[in-house]
């Protein structure tokens, strides 16, 4: 099958730990079991119980124990998602297509090794992570994707910005930006508000394109009036950072606010009801400009150039 791009999707797999667990939550999970979950899942599992549920310890057997405990405390849960295929299906349908889009701009680096898990509604974004044999790992939590209209998010009194990035179909573009983000983050540098802004727009504008299909609203977490808003007061927003001499800030706590999820942008000079995250929209303003003006960059040609000053330059971004 084509992808999107006009190349043929790649075969790949998604090791299913979620449906793992809820089979072991329904007897008692021993040292025999437990390691047969690491042999099957290999380095991952390590990483899964260590660093997003924090229940690995040295030993095995008491690894065992807290893994059960923690299975049979969530098997209400895993029985209402038992038909976690049909998530599943539904939360990678566009997978295939975000793969081949990235052999086509990205062709010198592989294809990642892709888990969905469970993280007990506590993993709220995806995640990227070496495995065994220099492979890399890329991982969401599947209860965290099933659309603003599952009423548990609710009742688990998640951060209300959160329905922004619960969409099913966002999982595969959010894979593919924590992928990218893995690959990239050591070799650009952060180091003042300009420096964070076109790093966020590089990861964006590099994620839209190997998503094409969606909207780079819907994959910033912002809804379609928020865009239509920020593109209106584009000229007033950049204005804004100038007036207040944010622009190179090495100081977080002065430009943090301009990144940070939420539903708005808040400070000193900043209009009311400003949507979230604004400096990582005008991120990506900026690096759209920058490769209008430099069309026959590739994508990561464009994550490797660490230099935020030539950008800006060269993107010639001064809106009116």
């Amino acid at each position: 099958m084509l992808g999107a791009c006009g190349v043929p999707e790649p075969k790949y797999e998604v090791q299913d730990v979620f449906s793992a667990m809820h089979v072991v939550s329904s007897k008692e999970l021993d040292s025999g079991s437990y390691q047969a979950l690491r042999r099957q899942y290999g380095v991952f599992f390590d990483y899964y119980t260590q660093e997003v549920l924090g229940l690995w310890t040295p030993s095995d057997s008491v690894t065992a124990a807290r893994l059960n405990f923690f299975n049979k405390r969530n098997r209400f849960v895993y029985e209402r998602l038992k038909g976690a295929d049909k998530v599943l299906k539904l939360q990678t349908r566009d997978l295939g297509k975000v793969l081949a889009a990235w052999k086509k701009h990205l062709p010198s680096d592989s294809l990642p090794l892709i888990y969905a898990y469970y993280s007990q509604f506590s993993n709220y974004f995806t995640l990227a992570a070496p495995v065994e044999r220099g492979k890399v790992a890329v991982g969401y939590s599947v209860e965290m994707f099933l659309g603003d209209t599952f009423t548990g998010y609710r009742s688990l009194q998640l951060p209300q910005w959160y329905g922004r990035f619960t969409r099913p179909e966002l999982v595969p573009p959010m894979l593919a930006m924590a992928y990218l983000n893995y690959l990239y983050d050591s070799s650009n540098t952060r180091n003042n508000m300009l420096g964070e802004m076109i790093y966020y727009g590089k990861l964006l504008y590099a994620t839209a394109t190997l998503a094409s299909w969606m909207e780079a609203a819907d994959i910033a977490g912002l809804k379609k009036e928020e865009w239509k808003w920020c593109l209106e007061e584009e000229a007033n927003i950049w204005k804004h950072y100038l007036d207040a001499q944010i622009l190179y800030s090495s100081n977080r706590m002065e430009y943090g606010r301009y990144f940070i999820e939420g539903n708005e942008t808040k400070g000193s000079g900043i209009p009311e009801h400003c949507p979230p995250m604004i400096g990582r929209w005008t991120g990506y303003r900026i690096v759209e400009a920058y490769m209008k003006n430099n069309n026959g960059l590739s994508l990561r040609d464009l994550m490797l150039l660490n230099n935020p000053e030539q950008i800006l330059r060269e993107s010639a971004y001064k809106p009116k």
